[in-house]
Protein backbone atom coordinates (compact mmCIF):
# COMPACT_ATOMS: atom_id res chain seq x y z
CA UNK A 1 0.00 0.00 0.00
CA UNK A 2 1.47 3.45 -0.90
CA UNK A 3 1.27 6.65 1.01
CA UNK A 4 -1.73 8.11 -1.26
CA UNK A 5 -3.74 4.89 -0.33
CA UNK A 6 -3.09 4.45 2.88
CA UNK A 7 -4.75 6.53 5.77
CA UNK A 8 -5.00 10.44 5.76
CA UNK A 9 -3.53 12.60 8.75
CA UNK A 10 -7.18 13.22 10.23
CA UNK A 11 -8.58 9.40 9.51
CA UNK A 12 -5.48 8.41 11.37
CA UNK A 13 -6.58 10.58 14.26
CA UNK A 14 -10.30 9.72 14.13
CA UNK A 15 -9.30 5.97 14.34
CA UNK A 16 -7.30 6.44 17.26
CA UNK A 17 -9.91 8.13 18.96
CA UNK A 18 -12.55 5.75 18.12
CA UNK A 19 -10.24 3.48 19.92
CA UNK A 20 -9.39 5.86 22.90
CA UNK A 21 -13.41 5.71 23.28
CA UNK A 22 -13.95 1.92 23.64
CA UNK A 23 -10.98 1.67 25.90
CA UNK A 24 -12.02 4.24 28.10
CA UNK A 25 -15.81 3.13 28.23
CA UNK A 26 -14.02 -0.27 28.72
CA UNK A 27 -11.96 0.55 31.71
CA UNK A 28 -15.09 2.06 33.23
CA UNK A 29 -16.94 -0.96 33.06
CA UNK A 30 -14.79 -3.49 33.70
CA UNK A 31 -13.73 -1.37 36.51
CA UNK A 32 -17.60 -1.30 38.28
CA UNK A 33 -17.91 -5.08 37.51
CA UNK A 34 -14.72 -6.01 39.61
CA UNK A 35 -16.90 -5.70 42.84
CA UNK A 36 -20.02 -7.80 41.05
CA UNK A 37 -18.06 -10.66 40.95
CA UNK A 38 -17.78 -12.79 44.66
CA UNK A 39 -15.38 -15.65 43.56
CA UNK A 40 -11.64 -14.14 44.18
CA UNK A 41 -10.28 -15.85 41.17
CA UNK A 42 -12.66 -14.59 39.14
CA UNK A 43 -12.34 -11.30 40.42
CA UNK A 44 -8.45 -11.22 40.27
CA UNK A 45 -8.64 -11.99 37.01
CA UNK A 46 -11.05 -9.26 35.96
CA UNK A 47 -8.37 -6.67 37.59
CA UNK A 48 -5.46 -7.85 35.61
CA UNK A 49 -7.46 -7.81 32.54
CA UNK A 50 -7.82 -4.07 33.35
CA UNK A 51 -4.67 -3.31 33.81
CA UNK A 52 -4.11 -4.34 29.75
CA UNK A 53 -6.58 -2.12 29.31
CA UNK A 54 -5.19 0.90 30.92
CA UNK A 55 -1.35 -0.23 29.10
CA UNK A 56 -3.64 -0.28 25.91
CA UNK A 57 -4.86 3.27 26.29
CA UNK A 58 -1.39 4.93 27.36
CA UNK A 59 -0.11 4.13 24.24
CA UNK A 60 -3.37 5.42 22.27
CA UNK A 61 -3.60 8.39 23.65
CA UNK A 62 0.20 9.05 23.68
CA UNK A 63 -0.13 8.80 19.80
CA UNK A 64 -2.84 10.86 19.77
CA UNK A 65 -1.28 13.52 21.87
CA UNK A 66 1.86 13.50 19.40
CA UNK A 67 -0.87 13.54 16.65
CA UNK A 68 -2.32 16.62 18.26
CA UNK A 69 -5.78 15.57 19.05
CA UNK A 70 -7.81 16.66 21.81
CA UNK A 71 -5.19 16.89 24.91
CA UNK A 72 -5.27 14.02 27.46
CA UNK A 73 -8.21 12.02 25.40
CA UNK A 74 -11.10 13.23 26.90
CA UNK A 75 -12.47 14.40 23.53
CA UNK A 76 -13.29 10.90 21.33
CA UNK A 77 -14.97 9.90 18.33
CA UNK A 78 -17.32 6.76 18.67
CA UNK A 79 -19.64 4.81 16.41
CA UNK A 80 -23.30 5.08 17.39
CA UNK A 81 -23.14 0.79 17.21
CA UNK A 82 -20.26 1.39 20.08
CA UNK A 83 -22.40 3.25 22.27
CA UNK A 84 -25.38 0.66 21.73
CA UNK A 85 -23.00 -2.13 22.49
CA UNK A 86 -22.10 -0.27 25.92
CA UNK A 87 -25.10 1.06 26.92
CA UNK A 88 -26.94 -2.27 25.97
CA UNK A 89 -23.97 -3.92 28.70
CA UNK A 90 -24.89 -1.74 31.74
CA UNK A 91 -27.10 -3.98 33.44
CA UNK A 92 -25.01 -6.59 33.40
CA UNK A 93 -24.00 -7.95 36.36
CA UNK A 94 -23.51 -11.86 35.95
CA UNK A 95 -20.43 -13.98 36.14
CA UNK A 96 -21.06 -15.20 32.93
CA UNK A 97 -22.27 -12.16 31.17
CA UNK A 98 -19.08 -10.11 32.20
CA UNK A 99 -16.64 -13.27 30.94
CA UNK A 100 -18.27 -12.87 27.61
CA UNK A 101 -18.41 -9.10 27.32
CA UNK A 102 -14.65 -9.00 28.11
CA UNK A 103 -13.75 -11.51 26.55
CA UNK A 104 -15.46 -10.69 22.70
CA UNK A 105 -14.24 -7.10 23.63
CA UNK A 106 -10.97 -8.23 23.52
CA UNK A 107 -11.46 -10.03 20.20
CA UNK A 108 -12.91 -6.92 18.39
CA UNK A 109 -10.33 -4.68 19.30
CA UNK A 110 -7.71 -7.08 17.85
CA UNK A 111 -9.87 -7.14 14.87
CA UNK A 112 -9.77 -3.84 14.52
CA UNK A 113 -6.18 -3.33 15.62
CA UNK A 114 -5.19 -5.90 12.58
CA UNK A 115 -7.01 -4.26 9.99
CA UNK A 116 -6.44 -0.60 10.84
CA UNK A 117 -2.34 -1.62 10.86
CA UNK A 118 -3.20 -2.41 7.24
CA UNK A 119 -4.35 0.91 6.51
CA UNK A 120 -0.92 2.59 8.29
CA UNK A 121 1.70 3.98 5.58
CA UNK A 122 4.96 2.23 7.23
CA UNK A 123 6.69 5.18 6.28
CA UNK A 124 4.78 8.42 6.65
CA UNK A 125 3.07 6.95 9.85
CA UNK A 126 5.62 4.56 11.39
CA UNK A 127 5.09 5.60 15.10
CA UNK A 128 0.94 4.95 14.77
CA UNK A 129 2.45 1.52 13.38
CA UNK A 130 4.48 1.20 16.80
CA UNK A 131 1.72 2.48 18.88
CA UNK A 132 -0.48 -0.19 17.32
CA UNK A 133 2.26 -2.92 17.49
CA UNK A 134 2.26 -2.67 21.13
CA UNK A 135 -1.49 -2.57 21.75
CA UNK A 136 -1.41 -5.65 20.00
CA UNK A 137 0.91 -7.51 22.02
CA UNK A 138 -0.86 -6.43 25.17
CA UNK A 139 -4.12 -7.61 23.21
CA UNK A 140 -2.34 -10.82 22.74
CA UNK A 141 -1.29 -11.04 26.16
CA UNK A 142 -4.52 -10.29 27.85
CA UNK A 143 -6.31 -13.07 25.79
CA UNK A 144 -3.58 -15.50 26.69
CA UNK A 145 -4.20 -14.28 31.02
CA UNK A 146 -8.04 -14.09 30.38
CA UNK A 147 -7.96 -18.42 28.71
CA UNK A 148 -5.31 -19.28 31.43
CA UNK A 149 -7.46 -18.47 33.92
CA UNK A 150 -11.02 -19.67 32.54
CA UNK A 151 -12.49 -16.81 30.91
CA UNK A 152 -13.09 -18.18 26.70
CA UNK A 153 -16.21 -17.41 24.29
CA UNK A 154 -17.74 -14.33 24.09
CA UNK A 155 -18.92 -12.26 21.05
CA UNK A 156 -18.92 -8.41 20.89
CA UNK A 157 -19.97 -6.63 17.60
CA UNK A 158 -19.58 -2.95 18.21
CA UNK A 159 -17.68 -1.80 14.60
CA UNK A 160 -15.17 0.38 16.10
CA UNK A 161 -14.59 2.03 12.88
CA UNK A 162 -17.35 3.32 10.95
CA UNK A 163 -18.97 5.85 8.86
CA UNK A 164 -20.94 7.00 11.69
CA UNK A 165 -18.90 8.88 14.31
CA UNK A 166 -19.44 11.76 16.26
CA UNK A 167 -17.38 13.67 18.29
CA UNK A 168 -18.16 13.08 22.08
CA UNK A 169 -17.24 13.30 25.37
CA UNK A 170 -16.92 10.87 28.30
CA UNK A 171 -19.66 12.04 31.23
CA UNK A 172 -20.42 10.50 34.24
CA UNK A 173 -24.05 10.40 32.66
CA UNK A 174 -22.85 7.71 30.54
CA UNK A 175 -24.66 4.49 31.11
CA UNK A 176 -22.38 2.73 33.60
CA UNK A 177 -23.01 -1.06 35.30
CA UNK A 178 -24.38 -0.19 38.86
CA UNK A 179 -21.42 0.93 42.10
CA UNK A 180 -21.69 -1.43 44.55
CA UNK A 181 -21.22 0.49 47.98
CA UNK A 182 -19.92 -2.87 49.26
CA UNK A 183 -18.26 -5.59 47.22
CA UNK A 184 -19.39 -9.01 46.98
CA UNK A 185 -17.55 -12.06 48.63
CA UNK A 186 -17.47 -15.63 48.48
CA UNK A 187 -19.22 -17.80 50.33
CA UNK A 188 -16.31 -19.61 51.76
CA UNK A 189 -14.96 -15.98 53.94
CA UNK A 190 -16.42 -15.58 56.88
CA UNK A 191 -16.64 -11.76 58.87
CA UNK A 192 -15.40 -11.88 62.21
CA UNK A 193 -14.81 -9.43 64.74
CA UNK A 194 -11.05 -10.82 66.01
CA UNK A 195 -8.25 -8.61 65.68
CA UNK A 196 -5.29 -10.21 63.60
CA UNK A 197 -2.22 -10.58 66.24
CA UNK A 198 0.92 -8.77 65.31
CA UNK A 199 3.48 -9.76 62.52
CA UNK A 200 5.84 -10.11 65.79
CA UNK A 201 3.60 -13.45 67.13
CA UNK A 202 2.51 -15.12 63.73
CA UNK A 203 5.83 -15.35 62.38
CA UNK A 204 6.56 -17.72 64.86
CA UNK A 205 4.69 -20.73 63.94
CA UNK A 206 3.40 -22.10 60.52
CA UNK A 207 -0.18 -21.68 61.68
CA UNK A 208 0.64 -17.66 62.51
CA UNK A 209 2.59 -17.77 59.17
CA UNK A 210 -0.91 -19.25 56.69
CA UNK A 211 -2.58 -16.47 59.33
CA UNK A 212 -0.25 -13.76 58.13
CA UNK A 213 -0.64 -14.71 54.38
CA UNK A 214 -4.36 -15.19 54.43
CA UNK A 215 -4.66 -11.65 56.06
CA UNK A 216 -2.80 -10.68 53.42
CA UNK A 217 -5.02 -12.41 50.80
CA UNK A 218 -8.43 -11.83 51.95
CA UNK A 219 -8.06 -8.35 53.85
CA UNK A 220 -5.62 -6.50 51.86
CA UNK A 221 -4.88 -6.96 48.31
CA UNK A 222 -8.28 -7.76 46.89
CA UNK A 223 -9.97 -5.19 48.83
CA UNK A 224 -6.75 -2.78 47.22
CA UNK A 225 -7.77 -3.57 44.17
CA UNK A 226 -10.88 -2.82 44.34
CA UNK A 227 -10.66 0.48 45.77
CA UNK A 228 -8.62 1.66 42.84
CA UNK A 229 -11.52 0.19 40.36
CA UNK A 230 -14.18 2.09 42.57
CA UNK A 231 -11.93 4.92 41.99
CA UNK A 232 -11.96 4.51 37.74
CA UNK A 233 -15.96 3.71 37.72
CA UNK A 234 -16.57 6.95 39.70
CA UNK A 235 -14.64 9.18 39.20
CA UNK A 236 -12.52 8.89 36.19
CA UNK A 237 -14.64 10.45 33.75
CA UNK A 238 -14.05 13.79 35.58
CA UNK A 239 -10.17 13.56 36.05
CA UNK A 240 -6.91 13.40 33.78
CA UNK A 241 -6.73 10.71 31.83
CA UNK A 242 -3.39 10.10 33.10
CA UNK A 243 -5.35 9.12 36.95
CA UNK A 244 -7.03 6.70 35.18
CA UNK A 245 -3.88 4.85 34.00
CA UNK A 246 -2.59 5.13 37.26
CA UNK A 247 -5.89 3.46 39.30
CA UNK A 248 -5.76 0.80 36.22
CA UNK A 249 -2.07 0.11 37.13
CA UNK A 250 -2.70 -0.22 40.43
CA UNK A 251 -5.48 -2.25 40.18
CA UNK A 252 -3.79 -4.90 38.57
CA UNK A 253 -0.66 -4.70 40.60
CA UNK A 254 -3.13 -5.41 43.56
CA UNK A 255 -4.55 -8.34 41.97
CA UNK A 256 -1.60 -9.47 40.59
CA UNK A 257 -0.18 -9.21 44.69
CA UNK A 258 -3.73 -11.50 45.62
CA UNK A 259 -2.31 -14.21 42.72
CA UNK A 260 1.22 -14.29 44.41
CA UNK A 261 -0.52 -14.33 48.16
CA UNK A 262 -3.25 -17.07 46.74
CA UNK A 263 -0.15 -18.97 46.00
CA UNK A 264 2.07 -18.45 48.79
CA UNK A 265 -0.98 -19.44 51.25
CA UNK A 266 -1.19 -22.58 49.12
CA UNK A 267 2.43 -23.29 49.97
CA UNK A 268 1.84 -22.77 53.89
CA UNK A 269 -0.66 -25.41 53.42
CA UNK A 270 -3.54 -22.65 54.04
CA UNK A 271 -6.85 -21.82 52.11
CA UNK A 272 -9.07 -18.93 51.59
CA UNK A 273 -11.81 -19.21 54.63
CA UNK A 274 -9.52 -20.88 56.68
CA UNK A 275 -9.55 -17.59 59.35
CA UNK A 276 -12.23 -14.87 59.07
CA UNK A 277 -12.05 -11.52 57.57
CA UNK A 278 -12.70 -8.51 58.75
CA UNK A 279 -13.13 -6.19 55.78
CA UNK A 280 -11.61 -3.53 57.18
CA UNK A 281 -9.98 -1.92 54.42
CA UNK A 282 -12.95 -1.45 51.96
CA UNK A 283 -15.15 0.00 55.14
CA UNK A 284 -12.41 2.59 55.56
CA UNK A 285 -12.50 3.37 52.24
CA UNK A 286 -16.35 4.09 51.69
CA UNK A 287 -16.23 5.70 54.35
CA UNK A 288 -14.27 8.82 52.29
CA UNK A 289 -16.74 11.27 50.94
CA UNK A 290 -14.63 12.67 48.16
CA UNK A 291 -12.02 11.41 45.82
CA UNK A 292 -9.39 13.35 48.09
CA UNK A 293 -10.72 11.45 51.25
CA UNK A 294 -10.56 8.24 49.33
CA UNK A 295 -7.30 8.47 48.12
CA UNK A 296 -5.94 9.46 51.43
CA UNK A 297 -7.79 6.92 53.38
CA UNK A 298 -6.09 4.10 50.73
CA UNK A 299 -3.08 5.36 48.93
CA UNK A 300 -1.80 7.86 52.10
CA UNK A 301 -2.84 6.33 55.33
CA UNK A 302 -3.09 2.69 54.64
CA UNK A 303 -0.87 2.05 51.72
CA UNK A 304 1.58 4.69 53.33
CA UNK A 305 1.61 3.01 57.09
CA UNK A 306 2.32 -0.08 55.35
CA UNK A 307 5.34 0.89 54.03
CA UNK A 308 6.46 1.33 57.51
CA UNK A 309 4.71 -2.25 58.45
CA UNK A 310 6.52 -4.05 55.62
CA UNK A 311 10.19 -2.43 56.34
CA UNK A 312 9.15 -3.85 60.12
CA UNK A 313 7.88 -7.08 58.68
CA UNK A 314 10.67 -7.99 56.49
CA UNK A 315 13.17 -7.22 59.28
CA UNK A 316 11.50 -9.76 61.35
CA UNK A 317 11.38 -12.48 58.01
CA UNK A 318 15.01 -11.75 58.59
CA UNK A 319 15.62 -12.66 61.98
CA UNK A 320 13.37 -15.95 61.13
CA UNK A 321 14.98 -17.34 58.60
CA UNK A 322 11.56 -16.63 56.06
CA UNK A 323 12.99 -16.30 53.13
CA UNK A 324 10.08 -16.87 50.65
CA UNK A 325 8.19 -14.65 52.94
CA UNK A 326 11.14 -12.13 52.97
CA UNK A 327 11.18 -12.00 48.57
CA UNK A 328 7.48 -11.45 48.76
CA UNK A 329 7.48 -8.56 50.60
CA UNK A 330 10.14 -7.16 48.85
CA UNK A 331 8.62 -7.14 45.79
CA UNK A 332 5.07 -6.19 47.77
CA UNK A 333 7.07 -3.45 49.25
CA UNK A 334 8.50 -2.04 45.90
CA UNK A 335 5.27 -1.41 44.05
CA UNK A 336 3.58 -0.14 47.42
CA UNK A 337 6.15 2.89 46.87
CA UNK A 338 4.59 3.65 43.77
CA UNK A 339 0.78 3.59 45.11
CA UNK A 340 1.69 5.97 47.59
CA UNK A 341 3.05 8.02 44.86
CA UNK A 342 -0.30 7.94 43.40
CA UNK A 343 -1.98 9.24 46.29
CA UNK A 344 0.37 11.77 47.12
CA UNK A 345 -0.03 13.15 43.41
CA UNK A 346 -3.59 13.40 42.87
CA UNK A 347 -4.65 14.94 46.39
CA UNK A 348 -2.12 17.53 45.88
CA UNK A 349 -3.57 18.10 42.31
CA UNK A 350 -6.86 18.20 44.11
CA UNK A 351 -5.97 20.61 46.14
CA UNK A 352 -4.17 22.47 43.87
CA UNK A 353 -0.85 21.93 45.10
CA UNK A 354 -1.63 23.66 48.55
CA UNK A 355 0.05 21.52 51.55
CA UNK A 356 -2.13 22.50 54.34
CA UNK A 357 -5.14 21.65 52.31
CA UNK A 358 -3.23 18.21 51.69
CA UNK A 359 -2.56 17.84 55.24
CA UNK A 360 -6.00 18.96 56.04
CA UNK A 361 -7.75 16.16 53.57
CA UNK A 362 -5.57 13.35 55.51
CA UNK A 363 -6.45 14.49 58.84
CA UNK A 364 -10.01 14.57 58.35
CA UNK A 365 -9.68 10.86 57.05
CA UNK A 366 -7.91 9.89 59.37
CA UNK A 367 -10.37 11.30 62.09
CA UNK A 368 -13.31 9.16 59.88
CA UNK A 369 -11.64 5.97 59.99
CA UNK A 370 -9.26 5.81 63.33
CA UNK A 371 -6.69 5.68 61.68
CA UNK A 372 -3.35 6.87 62.97
CA UNK A 373 -0.42 8.86 61.10
CA UNK A 374 1.63 7.20 61.42
CA UNK A 375 0.24 4.14 62.39
CA UNK A 376 2.14 1.37 64.62
CA UNK A 377 5.39 0.94 62.70
CA UNK A 378 8.23 3.13 63.57
CA UNK A 379 8.73 5.61 59.79
CA UNK A 380 10.71 4.35 57.46
CA UNK A 381 11.75 7.24 56.02
CA UNK A 382 13.50 6.48 53.32
CA UNK A 383 10.29 4.97 51.57
CA UNK A 384 8.73 7.20 52.64
CA UNK A 385 10.25 9.96 50.63
CA UNK A 386 10.42 7.56 47.93
CA UNK A 387 6.31 7.49 47.78
CA UNK A 388 6.50 11.14 47.51
CA UNK A 389 5.62 12.34 50.97
CA UNK A 390 6.68 15.69 51.22
CA UNK A 391 9.86 16.93 53.78
CA UNK A 392 7.06 19.12 55.36
CA UNK A 393 4.79 15.83 56.40
CA UNK A 394 7.74 13.61 57.07
CA UNK A 395 8.59 16.12 59.95
CA UNK A 396 5.60 17.87 60.76
CA UNK A 397 3.57 14.77 60.46
CA UNK A 398 4.93 11.55 61.09
CA UNK A 399 8.06 12.72 62.98
CA UNK A 400 6.38 14.68 65.66
CA UNK A 401 6.16 12.53 68.48
CA UNK A 402 5.86 8.45 69.21
CA UNK A 403 4.02 6.24 67.18
CA UNK A 404 2.00 4.62 69.62
CA UNK A 405 2.50 0.81 70.48
CA UNK A 406 5.59 -0.88 69.32
CA UNK A 407 4.44 -2.98 65.92
CA UNK A 408 5.36 -6.31 67.87
CA UNK A 409 2.62 -5.35 70.42
CA UNK A 410 0.56 -4.07 67.62
CA UNK A 411 -2.15 -6.09 65.63
CA UNK A 412 -1.79 -5.88 62.19
CA UNK A 413 -3.63 -2.75 60.71
CA UNK A 414 -5.88 -1.72 58.22
CA UNK A 415 -6.28 1.84 57.05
Amino acid sequence: MTALESCTLSQTRRSLSALAYFLRRLLRFESAWVLHIARFEDKVTLGLALGFSGQMLDFVALRQRELGSAADGEWVTRSGRTLATFDAQADTVALTGIAAFVVGANRELGQTVAWLRTCIDPLYDQPTLWALDCVTRLLEEKSAMLATRGWHGGHCDCRLLTDDHAPAALRQQDRCPPLLDQPRRPQELQLGDAETPGPAVLVQSEAGQRQLVHYIYSEIEVAAAETCARNIAEFGDGMPLQFVLDMARQCADEARHAVMAEQMLAHYGGWLGEFNYRNRIWNAYIKGESLAERLAIEQVIGEGNGLDMSAHCMDLFKQHGLDRLLRYYEFLQADEIGHCAFGNRWIRYLVDGDEQRFTDVVASAARKTGSGVPGYAPVCVETRRAAGFSEQFIAQQLLKGAAGETASRAGLPGP
